[in-house]
């Protein structure tokens, strides 16, 4: 039973960290390194390091900080930190920084094998935006009309047909960032789902984008 209460546990924390940054778009910059790559996923809270042309047993620090890649390391602003040996010709770690409010990171390497020893590259800024603070955006409004309705559905189901008309520029051209019903930054058929979910009052979906 407590091995259960745990398990509950720690999913529950875990489904509260992705629902809190559902919203978040994250954009990702390389740096001027182009030996190193960073990706992000869609919940920009785990981030991919990547570098080329590193030996077996190199070490390599890792860090996320949010300002200004001018700004010195504080306890305020440094939300990941981690050091990790290359097990391959190819140094890649998966970092998962706190939470992430809207603003602005720099990723840095810092690479601690040969004459480099310890020299601190930005090898990435990442911009983190919040859509809920962004009035403007009324998600389910497919059409645009200030209703969310059956119409929203059917326009949002012709412009996944194809339908030129309902395309960007098009006489019924449908509102793209309203119709981004499950925040996910791309229309596709995942948004027709939520939004008819949402229609039928499923409780999981009352409120959009999800």
């Amino acid at each position: 039973m407590k091995k259960m209460l745990i398990c509950c546990g720690v999913l529950c924390m875990t489904l509260l960290l992705f629902c809190g940054t559902a919203l978040a778009k994250t954009e990702v910059k390389p740096g001027t390194d182009s030996s190193a790559t960073v990706t992000a996923d869609e919940s920009g809270q785990k981030f991919t390091v990547s570098k080329t042309g590193v030996t077996k047993g190199d070490l390599y620090l890792v860090m996320i900080q949010k300002g200004a890649a001018t700004d010195k390391p504080t306890s305020e602003n440094l939300y990941y930190l981690n050091v990790e040996a290359a097990n391959d010709t190819t140094f890649t770690l998966n970092a998962y920084p706190k939470d992430l409010a809207a603003g602005d990171y720099v990723v840095y390497l810092s690479d601690y094998s040969g004459s480099n020893n310890g020299a601190r590259k930005a090898v990435a800024t990442i911009t983190v935006s919040d859509n809920s603070e962004d009035p403007t955006v009324k998600y389910g409004d497919v059409d645009g009309n200030g209703t969310i309705n059956g119409k929203d559905l059917t326009a949002l189901a012709r412009y996944l047909a194809d339908r030129k008309d309902y395309m960007p520029g098009g006489s019924k051209a449908i509102n793209m960032e309203n119709a981004n019903c499950d925040g996910k930054g791309e229309v596709n058929g995942r948004d027709l789902t939520s939004l008819a979910r949402h229609l039928a009052e499923r409780k999981e979906y009352a409120v959009l984008p999800h």
